[in-house]
C-alpha cells in the first residue's frame, strides 16, 4: 500500500525556507522557478497540447521525476498558473521522492488511473495539499509576502480603504495587487495570507 508522509504546515514552511536558501539565496522577487526547475534540478519542461482537455490536469511530473509536462495553453498564456504548476510539481520532487519510488506508470493514462484508483484518497490528498502548500511558500515567501502586504495596506489606506471595514472588495484588491509582484494568481496570495494569518497582523 502506498503511504504518503504526514508533513504539517510548519514542516513545509521549513522545507520551503531551506529550498530558498539553497536555490535562491538572493531572495529577489519573483522567484525564478523555471530556471530552478531546469538548471538546478535538471528537469525538462515539456509543453503538451490537450493535457487539460484529455486528462483534466494542467501539469504532471513523470515517474522518474525528470520531466514536468504542462498544458500548452497554460505554458503559452497563463504565466501565474504556469509558475504555480512548476512549483507544485517540483514540490513532489522535493517532498515525495520516496512515494514516487513506490509507483510505476508509463503513460499519462496510467498515471491518471493510478491517481484515481491506485492511491487511497487520504494519501492522495496529502500529496496534493503538501505540494500546493510548498508551491505557495516558495513563490511567496513569508518575509517578502509580509513586506508586500504592508506596502499594499499603506497604499489601500491612502486611497481611503481599510481592512477594518472587513470588505471582501478591499481584500480582493490587496491580493490582486500583491499577486503582480510575485507573478502568481491572486488566489495563491489569498490562501497564503489566510494560512499564515497575515490578514490579522
Amino acid at each position: 500500500m502506498i503511504k504518503a508522509p504526514y508533513l504539517p504546515y510548519e514542516r513545509l514552511r521549513m522545507a520551503a525556507e531551506d529550498f530558498i536558501s539553497k536555490y535562491h539565496p538572493t531572495r529577489t522577487i519573483p522567484l525564478p522557478i523555471e530556471k530552478i526547475v531546469e538548471f538546478d534540478f535538471g528537469i525538462d519542461i515539456v509543453p503538451m497540447p490537450g493535457l487539460h482537455r484529455g486528462f483534466d490536469i494542467d501539469s504532471m511530473i513523470t515517474n522518474d521525476l525528470r520531466e514536468i509536462r504542462i498544458e500548452q495553453a497554460v505554458f503559452d498564456s497563463y504565466p501565474g498558473r504556469y509558475r504555480f504548476s512548476l512549483a507544485h510539481e517540483l514540490g513532489h520532487r522535493v517532498l515525495h521522492q520516496e512515494v514516487f519510488a513506490q509507483i510505476q506508470f508509463r503513460s499519462i493514462s496510467e498515471w491518471k488511473a493510478l491517481m484515481e484508483e491506485g492511491i487511497p484518497l487520504k494519501e492522495y490528498s496529502f500529496l496534493e495539499t503538501q505540494a500546493n502548500s510548498f508551491a505557495g511558500l516558495i513563490l511567496a515567501p513569508q518575509a517578502e509576502l509580509s513586506r508586500s502586504f504592508d506596502k499594499a495596506i499603506r497604499l489601500a489606506e491612502s486611497q481611503g480603504l481599510s481592512l477594518r471595514m472587513e470588505s471582501d472588495t478591499t481584500r480582493e484588491a490587496i491580493a490582486f495587487y500583491i499577486s503582480k509582484e510575485f507573478e502568481v494568481s491572486a488566489e495563491v496570495i489569498r490562501r497564503r495570507l489566510d494560512r499564515d494569518r497575515i490578514w490579522e497582523l
